[in-house]
């Protein structure tokens, strides 16, 4: 085999998006690919492949392939800033017919995401029927309730039936939060085409939420701002996006206290700022806010109507539409929310 072939296959090596690496019978490492050496670095050469492998598993399949058998492929954890989950296969090699010397490769698949997405599907599955499970739970108890010992209670049933009405309507809002979070997933991929005007949505979402400010004689104010450009995107799910957050303020500030509403135009970029003067929220959750679910204080979300989804389909729809979403807090100050939009798709 001459330099060039050589070339041409330490290229083709290197080529190859997953990491690589090549053992000798002794199993120390002999190469690495351009992905490997950027997982394990250049000084991983020559040393031995349990170093850095130490899984039993995979340690058992490179024994059965230097004896010429091709093991199924194991997964395992590599440990780093963030554990990433691989799975390694391992295949025998001869590169000597008359020596018979064994030789291995190992390749490195990285299945971290897909073993991520089936955890939160699990997750998801979870804690959905845990939150439909209580208010039905709850519903049960009450008309069973109803039809026995407080058959002929006037008072009990009046009473047990304005908690089944709220506990019905909890589920009512959790199954159109649910249905609502898989139609913008289903989409997310798919640019958006429309043409959307922020102020006139501003105003809209302000009208249709004054009347549950005012009942605790909360402010909505938008600062005026004259002209903002039509920005590309989805009108019914921007909207959606200014309600979630203006509604969350709502829920979470104080009585006889403005939610201030900002539009900014920063071309090619818009910003629209939502702040509260709220109890604030601790820095510990504000990473965690956007997952399904999580919730500060269950009770609380739970009392004021939350179905622990809002701003997980705020953040989905922020995603479809490339931008980015920003969340900042201080402990008896109150909430800022930041969405920044690309005025543009192109």
């Amino acid at each position: 085999m001459n330099r060039t072939d050589l070339a041409t296959i330490r290229a083709m090596f290197d080529a190859f998006v997953d990491p690589l690496i090549l053992i000798d019978s002794d199993q120390n490492i002999l190469q690495l690919n351009a992905a490997g050496k950027r997982l394990f670095g250049q000084s991983a050469l020559s040393q031995p492949i349990r170093h850095f492998l130490g899984s039993p598993q995979v340690l058992t399949a490179i024994s059965w392939a230097m004896k010429g058998e091709t093991p199924d492929p194991v997964e395992l954890i590599l440990p780093d800033n963030i554990d990433h989950t691989y799975n390694a296969s391992v295949q025998p090699l001869y590169f000597s017919a008359r020596s018979g010397t064994p030789r291995a490769m190992i390749t490195l698949h990285d299945i971290t995401d897909i073993r991520r997405s089936e955890q939160l599907r699990v997750d998801f599955l979870a804690n959905a029927s845990h939150e439909l499970k209580t208010p039905l739970a709850s519903l049960l108890g009450f008309i069973e309730t109803l039809q026995g010992p407080a058959k002929d209670d006037a008072e009990a049933r009046t009473r047990f039936l304005g908690i089944m009405h709220a506990q019905a309507s909890r589920m009512t809002r959790l199954v159109q939060d649910l249905l609502s979070l898989a139609r913008i997933e289903f989409s997310e991929h798919v640019l958006p085409t429309g043409q959307v005007n922020l102020i006139l949505l501003a105003k809209q979402a302000i009208d249709q939420l004054q009347p549950r400010a005012a009942e605790r004689h909360i402010k909505l104010k938008l600062k005026p701002l004259k002209t903002l450009p039509l920005i590309t995107g989805d009108n019914d799910q921007l909207m959606q996006v200014m309600q979630n957050l203006i509604e969350n303020a709502i829920k979470y500030t104080h009585d006889d206290s403005p939610i201030e509403i900002e539009l900014k135009d920063e071309t090619p970029m818009v910003r629209i700022r939502i702040r509260d003067h709220g109890p604030g929220i601790s820095k510990e959750h504000l990473s965690r806010l956007t997952e399904r679910f999580y919730r500060i204080d269950a009770g609380r979300s739970r009392h004021t109507g939350g179905t622990g989804l809002g701003l997980s389909i705020v953040k989905h729809i922020i995603n479809r539409h490339r931008g980015q979403l920003h969340i900042d807090s201080e402990i008896g100050v109150g909430s800022t929310f930041e969405v920044v939009l690309p005025m543009s798709l192109e």
